[in-house]
C-alpha cells in the first residue's frame, strides 16, 4: 500500500505504523492507517433511499474510479503467477520462491488444478473432468513476454469506501497480493459484477426487486447492465491496439478456475460457464440449438472479419455508452454481454457430458458442432 500511495494515484490510505509479526509491543501484527471519511460502498450501492437515477449515477462513477485505479497496476509485470515481495522500504522486488511449479499462464494452471483431482466412482464427475480438460487444453497459451500483472487480492464489495457521489475514496485489503493474468486479474469485473456466474452464492428473487425481502440482491438484468458500463470504462482508458474483450470475457476464465479447483460447486458452476458459452456461441456464430452442421463453414470465414470489427468497436467505446440507463439498456440501448435466454432453453451440462464416451468423443450427432464452436469461441475469446 506504501508503495501504491507513492508510485500510483490509487486511492489507498497512508500507512502511518504496520508490523505483520508478532515482535512488538502489542505481541500481535498490526497496522495503523489513515481514516477514510466516507460511506461503504455496499451501503451507497444498494441504497433503497435515494431516486434509481441518483443510484444509477453513483455506481457508474464508482466503476470508472475503480476501473482507473486498476489499470494502473498494468506497469506492474511479471514472468511467473506467485505472490509478490517486498523489501524492507516496501520497494517491489520479485515474486515470493514457492515449492510450487509456477504457472506459465491460465492453460497451465487449468491443468495444474485437474491433475489435482482424484478419481471418483460417480461417472458423471469423471466426465465433466474430462469436459474441463477440453476446457483447459482449449485455452490459449500466453503471449510471450511478461503475461501477469499486480492485481488486488480482493475486489470485493466490501473494500471500497465512497463519497456521496460514489467518487471512490479507499481500496482496501492488500494483503497477500499477487500476480495474475488480466483475464482474472486487474482487467477483469469487480467480483459483485459476477454473483450471477456463481450459482453457489447467487441468491436474487423477483421479491427483492419488490422491496419484500430483507437482504438484497442484484438481478441478471442489473448485473449485465454495470458489467458493459465497467468493460466501457476499462475500453476508454487502454490503448486502441489493446485487447478490448478482455475485461468481457472474464467471468469466463474466472469461473473455470473455480470449477477446475473441485469443490462439491464445480459441477454447478460448470453448467453456469457453460450455458453462457452457449450463448455467446449463439450471439457471435449465428446458430441456435441444435447447431445446423451445414452453416458451420460460412460462419467460420465470416468469423475473423466479425472479430475485428466488433474488436475495434468496443475499443474505441463507438458500440455503447456508460451513460445510457438501466431502462435504456433493458429495450437494446447497451448491449449486453450475451443474449437473453429463457432457462427452460437452456442446455443441461449433465445431458451433455452424458455423450462423452471413455475416450472423450462425442456420441450425438449434432454435439460435434457445438465443441467445434465451443472451442473456437475460447480459443479466441482473449484477443477478440
Amino acid at each position: 500500500m506504501i508503495m501504491l500511495r507513492r508510485e500510483t494515484t490509487i486511492p489507498v490510505p497512508e500507512i502511518f505504523s504496520c508490523d505483520n509479526t508478532c515482535k512488538n509491543k502489542l505481541k500481535l501484527p498490526y497496522i495503523l492507517m489513515e481514516f477514510i471519511d466516507g460511506r461503504p460502498l455496499m451501503d451507497a450501492w444498494h441504497d433503497r433511499e435515494s431516486p434509481k437515477e441518483v443510484v444509477q449515477a453513483r455506481r457508474t462513477r464508482c466503476l470508472q474510479d475503480i476501473a482507473a485505479a486498476y489499470l494502473q497496476l498494468s506497469k506492474y509485470t511479471f514472468n511467473e503467477h506467485k505472490p509478490l515481495r517486498f523489501d524492507d522500504q516496501d520497494r517491489l522486488i520479485g515474486v515470493v520462491p514457492v515449492k510450487e511449479t509456477p504457472f506459465s499462464g491460465l492453460k497451465a494452471a487449468f491443468t495444474y488444478h485437474l491433475d489435482q483431482w482424484g478419481k471418483d466412482e460417480f461417472i458423471l464427475q469423471n466426465e465433466l473432468l474430462k469436459l474441463l480438460r477440453m476446457f483447459a487444453d482449449w485455452t490459449p497459451e500466453p503471449i510471450a513476454g511478461k503475461s501477469f500483472v499486480m492485481t488486488h487480492p480482493d475486489c470485493n464489495i466490501f473494500n471500497f469506501i465512497v463519497s456521496d457521489d460514489g467518487s471512490v475514496r479507499g481500496i482496501f485489503n492488500w494483503h497477500n497480493t499477487q500476480a495474475d493474468p488480466p483475464s482474472i486479474g486487474n482487467e477483469a469485473y469487480p467480483l459483485w459484477l459476477m454473483r450471477d456466474w456463481d450459482p453457489s452464492i447467487y441468491g436474487w428473487t423477483e421479491e427483492m426487486e419488490h422491496g419484500k425481502e430483507q437482504c438484497w440482491e442484484d438481478s441478471p438484468d442489473t448485473l449485465e447492465f454495470y458489467r458493459n458500463v465497467y468493460a466501457q470504462c476499462i475500453a476508454s482508458l487502454r490503448p486502441e491496439s489493446e485487447n478490448a474483450k478482455l475485461t468481457r470475457n472474464s467471468p469466463l476464465f474466472i469461473h473455470l478456475m473455480m470449477a477446475m479447483q473441485g469443490s462439491m460447486f464445480s459441477m454447478g458452476t460448470a453448467n453456469k460457464i457453460f450455458n453462457e458459452v452457449m450463448k455467446r456461441v449463439e450471439k457471435n456464430e449465428g446458430h441456435s440449438w441444435p447447431f445446423n452442421p451445414s452453416n458451420n463453414d460460412k460462419k467460420h470465414n465470416n468469423y475473423s472479419e466479425n472479430s475485428a470489427s466488433s474488436k475495434e468497436k468496443h475499443a474505441t467505446g463507438q458500440d455503447n455508452s456508460p451513460n445510457m440507463t438501466e431502462d435504456e439498456a433493458e429495450h437494446g440501448g447497451i448491449e449486453a454481454d450475451i443474449d437473453e435466454q429463457d432457462e427452460e432453453d437452456e442446455v443441461n451440462i449433465c445431458e451433455f457430458i452424458r455423450a462423452l464416451d471413455r475416450n472423450g468423443l462425442w456420441l450425438t450427432s449434432v454435439t460435434p458442432h457445438c465443441l467445434f464452436a465451443l472451442e473456437r469461441l475460447l480459443d479466441v475469446a482473449l484477443f477478440l
